[in-house]
Protein backbone atom coordinates (compact mmCIF):
# COMPACT_ATOMS: atom_id res chain seq x y z
CA UNK A 1 0.00 0.00 0.00
CA UNK A 2 1.17 3.23 -0.74
CA UNK A 3 1.76 5.82 1.87
CA UNK A 4 0.13 9.28 1.81
CA UNK A 5 2.33 11.80 0.58
CA UNK A 6 1.59 14.66 2.66
CA UNK A 7 3.91 15.93 5.51
CA UNK A 8 2.93 15.20 8.52
CA UNK A 9 0.19 12.01 7.67
CA UNK A 10 2.31 9.27 8.12
CA UNK A 11 0.52 8.12 11.04
CA UNK A 12 -1.69 6.92 8.39
CA UNK A 13 -1.66 4.43 5.95
CA UNK A 14 -3.63 4.49 2.83
CA UNK A 15 -5.77 2.15 1.36
CA UNK A 16 -7.22 3.54 -1.91
CA UNK A 17 -8.74 7.18 -3.35
CA UNK A 18 -12.05 7.01 -2.82
CA UNK A 19 -13.24 10.26 -4.51
CA UNK A 20 -11.67 13.72 -6.07
CA UNK A 21 -12.62 16.80 -7.23
CA UNK A 22 -11.30 20.28 -8.81
CA UNK A 23 -9.19 20.89 -5.72
CA UNK A 24 -9.00 18.33 -4.25
CA UNK A 25 -8.78 14.24 -3.74
CA UNK A 26 -10.40 12.21 -1.08
CA UNK A 27 -8.45 9.02 0.37
CA UNK A 28 -9.65 6.23 2.59
CA UNK A 29 -6.70 6.08 5.43
CA UNK A 30 -5.88 3.62 8.39
CA UNK A 31 -4.67 5.02 11.74
CA UNK A 32 -1.57 2.64 12.49
CA UNK A 33 -1.91 2.82 16.22
CA UNK A 34 -5.79 2.36 16.23
CA UNK A 35 -6.88 0.88 13.15
CA UNK A 36 -9.57 3.20 12.98
CA UNK A 37 -10.59 4.20 9.39
CA UNK A 38 -10.34 8.40 8.44
CA UNK A 39 -11.08 10.11 5.45
CA UNK A 40 -8.26 12.06 4.13
CA UNK A 41 -8.95 14.78 2.11
CA UNK A 42 -5.69 16.25 0.73
CA UNK A 43 -4.85 19.71 -1.67
CA UNK A 44 -2.00 21.23 -2.27
CA UNK A 45 -1.26 24.99 -1.51
CA UNK A 46 -0.40 27.59 -4.28
CA UNK A 47 1.32 29.84 -1.86
CA UNK A 48 3.66 27.98 1.06
CA UNK A 49 1.35 28.37 4.68
CA UNK A 50 -1.56 30.34 2.78
CA UNK A 51 -4.70 28.44 2.70
CA UNK A 52 -6.97 28.56 -0.49
CA UNK A 53 -10.62 30.29 -0.29
CA UNK A 54 -12.30 26.72 -0.34
CA UNK A 55 -9.79 25.17 2.35
CA UNK A 56 -10.59 28.16 4.56
CA UNK A 57 -14.62 27.76 3.96
CA UNK A 58 -14.37 24.28 4.69
CA UNK A 59 -12.47 24.42 8.05
CA UNK A 60 -14.64 27.54 9.05
CA UNK A 61 -17.98 25.78 8.48
CA UNK A 62 -16.26 22.47 10.04
CA UNK A 63 -15.12 24.04 13.44
CA UNK A 64 -18.24 26.23 14.10
CA UNK A 65 -21.52 23.40 13.09
CA UNK A 66 -20.40 20.10 15.08
CA UNK A 67 -23.52 18.23 14.63
CA UNK A 68 -24.68 14.57 14.40
CA UNK A 69 -25.70 15.41 10.49
CA UNK A 70 -22.61 17.14 9.29
CA UNK A 71 -19.42 15.27 8.36
CA UNK A 72 -16.85 15.49 11.84
CA UNK A 73 -13.31 16.83 11.32
CA UNK A 74 -11.09 14.93 13.23
CA UNK A 75 -8.11 17.05 13.07
CA UNK A 76 -5.86 19.21 10.39
CA UNK A 77 -2.31 18.19 9.19
CA UNK A 78 -0.65 21.07 7.17
CA UNK A 79 3.01 21.43 5.91
CA UNK A 80 4.59 23.44 3.07
CA UNK A 81 2.56 23.25 0.43
CA UNK A 82 0.42 20.34 1.17
CA UNK A 83 -2.94 20.41 3.46
CA UNK A 84 -4.95 17.00 4.14
CA UNK A 85 -8.46 17.45 6.62
CA UNK A 86 -8.94 14.57 8.62
CA UNK A 87 -12.62 13.56 8.19
CA UNK A 88 -14.62 10.97 9.46
CA UNK A 89 -15.35 7.81 7.24
CA UNK A 90 -18.10 7.25 5.25
CA UNK A 91 -19.28 4.09 3.43
CA UNK A 92 -20.86 6.17 0.07
CA UNK A 93 -22.73 9.07 -1.06
CA UNK A 94 -25.99 9.08 -2.22
CA UNK A 95 -25.05 9.33 -5.84
CA UNK A 96 -23.79 6.19 -5.60
CA UNK A 97 -26.33 4.55 -3.73
CA UNK A 98 -29.04 6.45 -5.98
CA UNK A 99 -27.06 4.68 -9.38
CA UNK A 100 -26.91 1.41 -7.67
CA UNK A 101 -30.83 1.58 -7.20
CA UNK A 102 -31.22 1.89 -11.12
CA UNK A 103 -33.74 3.89 -11.12
CA UNK A 104 -35.94 1.86 -8.20
CA UNK A 105 -37.36 4.65 -5.76
CA UNK A 106 -35.99 4.44 -2.31
CA UNK A 107 -37.19 3.15 0.63
CA UNK A 108 -40.29 5.37 2.14
CA UNK A 109 -39.12 4.98 5.14
CA UNK A 110 -35.07 5.23 4.76
CA UNK A 111 -35.92 8.14 2.04
CA UNK A 112 -37.40 9.83 4.66
CA UNK A 113 -34.68 9.60 7.09
CA UNK A 114 -32.22 10.57 4.64
CA UNK A 115 -34.62 13.90 3.40
CA UNK A 116 -34.60 14.74 7.40
CA UNK A 117 -31.25 13.93 8.28
CA UNK A 118 -29.92 16.45 5.24
CA UNK A 119 -32.59 19.24 6.71
CA UNK A 120 -31.23 19.11 10.23
CA UNK A 121 -27.82 18.94 8.87
CA UNK A 122 -29.01 22.77 6.92
CA UNK A 123 -30.80 24.03 9.76
CA UNK A 124 -27.76 23.50 11.86
CA UNK A 125 -25.67 25.10 9.30
CA UNK A 126 -28.18 28.34 8.51
CA UNK A 127 -28.50 29.02 12.10
CA UNK A 128 -25.19 28.80 12.37
CA UNK A 129 -24.85 31.90 9.40
CA UNK A 130 -23.93 29.55 6.63
CA UNK A 131 -24.77 28.43 3.39
CA UNK A 132 -23.12 25.27 1.85
CA UNK A 133 -24.36 26.30 -1.75
CA UNK A 134 -23.92 22.60 -3.44
CA UNK A 135 -26.34 20.45 -1.90
CA UNK A 136 -26.35 17.49 -3.81
CA UNK A 137 -26.43 13.73 -3.64
CA UNK A 138 -22.15 13.50 -3.93
CA UNK A 139 -22.00 15.72 -0.87
CA UNK A 140 -24.60 13.60 0.65
CA UNK A 141 -22.71 11.12 2.83
CA UNK A 142 -23.85 7.64 4.54
CA UNK A 143 -21.83 6.88 7.94
CA UNK A 144 -20.64 2.93 9.02
CA UNK A 145 -23.58 4.40 11.97
CA UNK A 146 -26.03 4.43 9.29
CA UNK A 147 -26.17 8.21 10.21
CA UNK A 148 -26.68 10.63 6.78
CA UNK A 149 -23.49 13.25 6.61
CA UNK A 150 -23.54 16.49 5.12
CA UNK A 151 -20.27 16.84 3.69
CA UNK A 152 -18.05 19.27 1.45
CA UNK A 153 -18.43 22.48 2.27
CA UNK A 154 -15.63 24.09 0.06
CA UNK A 155 -18.82 26.47 -1.15
CA UNK A 156 -19.97 27.40 2.33
CA UNK A 157 -20.56 30.80 2.63
CA UNK A 158 -20.55 32.19 5.62
CA UNK A 159 -23.23 35.25 5.93
CA UNK A 160 -21.89 38.90 6.52
CA UNK A 161 -22.78 39.87 10.09
CA UNK A 162 -23.50 36.34 11.57
CA UNK A 163 -21.19 35.27 14.01
CA UNK A 164 -19.22 31.85 13.26
CA UNK A 165 -16.06 30.30 15.46
CA UNK A 166 -13.19 31.51 13.09
CA UNK A 167 -10.54 29.56 12.36
CA UNK A 168 -7.37 30.15 13.65
CA UNK A 169 -4.77 32.91 11.81
CA UNK A 170 -7.32 33.39 9.38
CA UNK A 171 -9.99 36.78 8.33
CA UNK A 172 -13.69 36.39 9.50
CA UNK A 173 -14.13 37.34 6.11
CA UNK A 174 -13.25 36.37 2.93
CA UNK A 175 -13.16 37.61 -0.54
CA UNK A 176 -16.72 37.86 -1.03
CA UNK A 177 -17.44 40.04 1.74
CA UNK A 178 -14.86 42.24 0.55
CA UNK A 179 -16.13 42.28 -3.03
CA UNK A 180 -19.71 43.27 -1.61
CA UNK A 181 -21.56 40.28 -2.99
CA UNK A 182 -21.94 36.70 -3.20
CA UNK A 183 -20.03 34.75 -5.96
CA UNK A 184 -22.57 34.73 -9.13
CA UNK A 185 -24.41 32.00 -8.98
CA UNK A 186 -23.63 30.95 -12.50
CA UNK A 187 -20.20 29.55 -10.61
CA UNK A 188 -22.01 27.39 -8.00
CA UNK A 189 -23.64 24.21 -6.98
CA UNK A 190 -24.50 21.07 -8.96
CA UNK A 191 -26.55 22.05 -11.94
CA UNK A 192 -29.66 19.62 -11.50
CA UNK A 193 -29.86 21.03 -7.85
CA UNK A 194 -29.29 24.43 -8.45
CA UNK A 195 -31.91 26.91 -7.63
CA UNK A 196 -33.24 29.60 -10.19
CA UNK A 197 -31.96 32.72 -8.60
CA UNK A 198 -28.17 30.59 -8.80
CA UNK A 199 -29.35 30.07 -12.76
CA UNK A 200 -30.01 33.61 -13.20
CA UNK A 201 -26.60 34.43 -11.70
CA UNK A 202 -27.92 36.68 -8.60
CA UNK A 203 -25.22 37.62 -6.42
CA UNK A 204 -27.82 37.77 -3.81
CA UNK A 205 -29.16 34.59 -2.31
CA UNK A 206 -29.93 33.12 1.10
CA UNK A 207 -30.60 29.68 2.52
CA UNK A 208 -33.15 29.30 0.07
CA UNK A 209 -30.52 28.25 -2.35
CA UNK A 210 -29.78 25.06 -0.33
CA UNK A 211 -33.54 24.43 0.20
CA UNK A 212 -34.31 24.24 -3.22
CA UNK A 213 -31.40 21.40 -3.73
CA UNK A 214 -32.90 19.38 -0.81
CA UNK A 215 -36.47 20.00 -2.59
CA UNK A 216 -34.94 18.47 -5.46
CA UNK A 217 -33.49 15.33 -3.79
CA UNK A 218 -36.28 14.81 -1.62
CA UNK A 219 -37.75 14.82 -5.18
CA UNK A 220 -35.35 12.34 -6.37
CA UNK A 221 -35.58 10.14 -3.60
CA UNK A 222 -39.01 9.73 -4.29
CA UNK A 223 -39.41 8.84 -8.15
CA UNK A 224 -35.84 7.47 -8.30
CA UNK A 225 -34.98 9.92 -10.99
CA UNK A 226 -33.70 13.32 -11.04
CA UNK A 227 -36.48 16.08 -11.17
CA UNK A 228 -35.01 18.50 -13.53
CA UNK A 229 -31.72 16.77 -15.41
CA UNK A 230 -30.81 19.59 -17.30
CA UNK A 231 -27.82 19.10 -19.83
CA UNK A 232 -27.42 22.94 -19.59
CA UNK A 233 -28.59 25.93 -17.55
CA UNK A 234 -30.90 26.83 -19.80
CA UNK A 235 -32.01 23.28 -20.41
CA UNK A 236 -32.67 23.33 -16.55
CA UNK A 237 -34.79 26.77 -16.88
CA UNK A 238 -36.88 24.93 -19.26
CA UNK A 239 -37.50 21.59 -17.42
CA UNK A 240 -38.30 23.53 -14.10
CA UNK A 241 -40.70 25.69 -16.11
CA UNK A 242 -42.70 22.70 -17.92
CA UNK A 243 -43.20 20.82 -14.37
CA UNK A 244 -43.90 24.54 -12.16
CA UNK A 245 -45.27 26.64 -14.72
CA UNK A 246 -43.28 29.88 -16.34
CA UNK A 247 -41.27 31.78 -14.28
CA UNK A 248 -42.92 35.09 -14.18
CA UNK A 249 -42.80 38.58 -12.24
CA UNK A 250 -46.34 37.45 -10.65
CA UNK A 251 -44.82 34.16 -9.73
CA UNK A 252 -41.58 36.04 -8.58
CA UNK A 253 -41.52 39.43 -7.88
CA UNK A 254 -38.10 41.19 -8.81
CA UNK A 255 -37.45 38.17 -10.88
CA UNK A 256 -36.44 40.87 -13.85
CA UNK A 257 -33.94 42.63 -11.80
CA UNK A 258 -31.27 39.36 -12.01
CA UNK A 259 -28.96 39.76 -14.16
CA UNK A 260 -29.24 37.16 -16.76
CA UNK A 261 -33.13 37.76 -16.62
CA UNK A 262 -33.34 39.01 -20.19
CA UNK A 263 -31.20 36.65 -22.56
CA UNK A 264 -33.84 33.86 -21.67
CA UNK A 265 -37.41 34.10 -22.96
CA UNK A 266 -39.78 31.25 -21.98
CA UNK A 267 -43.58 30.83 -23.39
CA UNK A 268 -46.15 31.35 -20.61
CA UNK A 269 -46.68 27.67 -19.04
CA UNK A 270 -49.24 26.38 -16.61
CA UNK A 271 -47.40 24.28 -13.63
CA UNK A 272 -48.22 20.38 -13.99
CA UNK A 273 -49.28 18.17 -11.46
CA UNK A 274 -46.45 17.35 -9.13
CA UNK A 275 -48.08 14.53 -7.52
CA UNK A 276 -47.58 13.31 -11.15
CA UNK A 277 -44.22 13.51 -11.08
CA UNK A 278 -43.99 11.78 -7.67
CA UNK A 279 -45.75 8.66 -8.30
CA UNK A 280 -46.55 6.69 -5.52
CA UNK A 281 -45.71 9.61 -3.15
CA UNK A 282 -47.85 10.05 0.17
CA UNK A 283 -49.93 13.90 -0.54
CA UNK A 284 -47.70 14.79 2.59
CA UNK A 285 -44.81 14.23 1.01
CA UNK A 286 -45.53 16.39 -2.58
CA UNK A 287 -46.75 19.42 -0.69
CA UNK A 288 -43.39 19.65 1.31
CA UNK A 289 -41.34 19.43 -1.90
CA UNK A 290 -43.45 21.49 -3.47
CA UNK A 291 -43.03 24.17 -0.64
CA UNK A 292 -39.10 23.85 -1.24
CA UNK A 293 -39.39 23.96 -5.01
CA UNK A 294 -40.57 27.53 -4.73
CA UNK A 295 -39.02 30.49 -7.40
CA UNK A 296 -39.43 33.30 -4.94
CA UNK A 297 -37.25 32.36 -2.15
CA UNK A 298 -39.27 34.42 0.19
CA UNK A 299 -41.85 31.73 0.15
CA UNK A 300 -39.63 28.75 -0.07
CA UNK A 301 -39.70 26.74 3.02
CA UNK A 302 -37.03 27.04 5.86
CA UNK A 303 -35.52 23.85 6.81
CA UNK A 304 -36.90 24.45 10.25
CA UNK A 305 -40.06 24.73 8.63
CA UNK A 306 -39.42 21.69 6.37
CA UNK A 307 -38.71 19.69 9.52
CA UNK A 308 -41.99 20.31 11.26
CA UNK A 309 -44.19 18.75 7.92
CA UNK A 310 -46.30 15.87 8.90
CA UNK A 311 -44.37 13.74 6.31
CA UNK A 312 -41.79 12.87 9.23
CA UNK A 313 -44.53 11.72 11.92
CA UNK A 314 -46.69 9.68 9.46
CA UNK A 315 -46.00 5.66 8.79
CA UNK A 316 -43.51 4.70 7.80
CA UNK A 317 -41.51 7.01 10.25
CA UNK A 318 -37.85 7.68 9.30
CA UNK A 319 -35.62 4.86 9.33
CA UNK A 320 -33.84 3.73 12.20
CA UNK A 321 -29.81 3.63 11.55
CA UNK A 322 -29.62 -0.08 11.15
CA UNK A 323 -32.05 -0.48 8.73
CA UNK A 324 -30.63 2.70 6.75
CA UNK A 325 -27.26 1.22 6.95
CA UNK A 326 -29.36 -2.48 5.91
CA UNK A 327 -30.60 -1.39 2.81
CA UNK A 328 -27.33 0.43 1.65
CA UNK A 329 -25.23 -2.12 2.09
CA UNK A 330 -27.26 -4.55 0.42
CA UNK A 331 -27.03 -1.81 -2.74
CA UNK A 332 -23.76 -1.74 -2.26
CA UNK A 333 -23.10 -5.85 -2.06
Amino acid sequence: MALFDVPGTDEYEVEDEVGHGTFSEVHRARHRATGGLVALKHMFLQEEGVLPTHVRRELRLLRAVQHPSVVSLLGVKQQGFSVALVLEHCLTDLRVLLARLRGTALDAAVAKAVAQQLLQALAACHAAGFLHRDVAPSNILVASSGAVKLADFGQARHLPGASSNGVAGEPASDEEEVAGGLTPGAALCTRWYKAPELLFNSRSYGPGVDLWGAGCILAELLAGRPLFPGSSDIAQLALMSDQLGSISEERWPGVRELPDWGKLIFQEQAARDLGAALPGAPPDAVQLVAGLLQYNPDHRLSAEQALQSPYFRQEPLPAAPDVLLGVVLHALA
